[in-house]
Order: structure tokens, then sequence, then C-alpha cells
């Protein structure tokens, strides 16, 4: 033995809990017909509404398991226009609750926002990425659509891969590479949740 520090000092008292963390990624359409949207987003309150009450009820069943403080709802969205949108900005309403976004992007953000075409829809971008508490950003290759419509897929993968539930706001049909039906496809295959908004 020598008369040096230990490496790691071992803090006294019992180790800490976790934080229980509800984690909800969502994928879906751009183009929502507005006359839909009001539905839509009513059904996305009531499932995240839904997916409180459980967490809560967890949290106070398992108060040993977890850590007294309240109980996190985390989004995960790449914040396309329509759905990833849609379930962020009704996730950040709900006043009552923490609520975290993380944000796995496609593109570095000033190159994705580029994906979106009118300053209205762009400003809605900045400021929802403002709100996040990550961001993930990969590289963005934009030369081709195959290439692009790849980066979608790890994004989408990202978000599908680290949720507990995947809201789904899709009309079901196979659409094109990197889009909500592989998302779908994928959560299945790991047996994740999903709840699909027609």
């Amino acid at each position: 033995m020598n008369d040096r520090e230990p490496i790691l000092n071992r803090p006294a008292g019992p180790p800490a809990l976790p934080r229980l963390i509800a984690r909800v990624a969502v994928t879906g359409h751009r183009d929502i017909d507005p006359a839909k949207e009001s539905g839509i987003r009513e059904s996305i309150r009531a499932i995240l509404q839904e997916v409180v009450a459980i967490t809560d009820k967890v949290a106070s069943s398992s108060k040993w398991a977890y850590s007294p403080d309240p109980p996190i709802l985390r989004i995960l969205s790449s914040l396309a226009e329509g759905a990833d949108r849609m379930v962020a900005e009704e996730a950040l309403n709900m006043k009552d609750h923490k609520v975290t976004l993380e944000c796995p992007l496609p593109a570095a953000r000033e190159e994705y926002r580029n994906d979106f075409k009118t300053t209205e829809s762009q400003a809605e971008f900045a400021n929802l990425l403002a709100a996040a508490d990550a961001v993930f950003e990969l590289d963005g290759r934009r030369e081709e659509e195959w290439l692009r419509s790849s980066d979608y897929r790890c994004a989408g993968h990202i978000a599908v891969s680290n949720c507990d539930l995947l809201i789904a706001i899709w009309d079901g049909e196979p659409g094109k590479h990197g889009g909500t039906a592989q998302n779908v496809q994928e959560a299945m295959q790991n047996d994740t949740p999903v709840l699909r908004v027609d």
C-alpha cells in the first residue's frame, strides 16, 4: 500500500436512484390535411396524457426503485414539418409535467433548415430547436436524393431505438425509403409499442 489518495472515493450512504423517464418518439407525414389537424392534435394530447398518467402511477408504486424527483416525459423528434412538430409542440405545452425534447437531425441544423421551404416553417424549426435539451446532428449527405433518404432513415433509427413508445401519424402506406413505414417496422421488430394516428 502507498499513501496516495484512492482513485475512487465511494460516497457515504445509499446509492442514488435513477429518475423515471418515459421516452416517446414520433414518426409521420409532413403534409397533414389542415381539416384533420385538430383531431390529430387531440389524439396526440390523449396519448401523451395517458403516458404521463402511467408514468406517475409507476413512480408512486415503485418509490423504492426511482428518485423522488418527478418523472420526465422525453420526446424524440427530428422536428420535420407536420407530425414531428405537432408531437413536440403538444408535449412542450404540457405545463404540469417535466418535458424534455431531444432532436436527432438528419443533417447539420443549418443545412436541414433548407429542407423547409418557407421562412415561417424555418422559424418554427428554429424555435422548437431552441427549446430542445439535446440535439444530435448527422453529417447530412445532400448530393443525391437516396443519400438524403438514408440520412432521414438514420435519424429515424436513432429515435426509434431510444424510445419506449412510438407515435406514428401515418396513412399506413409503404411510402419512400427512410420514411414512416420503415420506422414503424423497426419499432415492431424491436417489440416497441406503436400507437398509430391515422
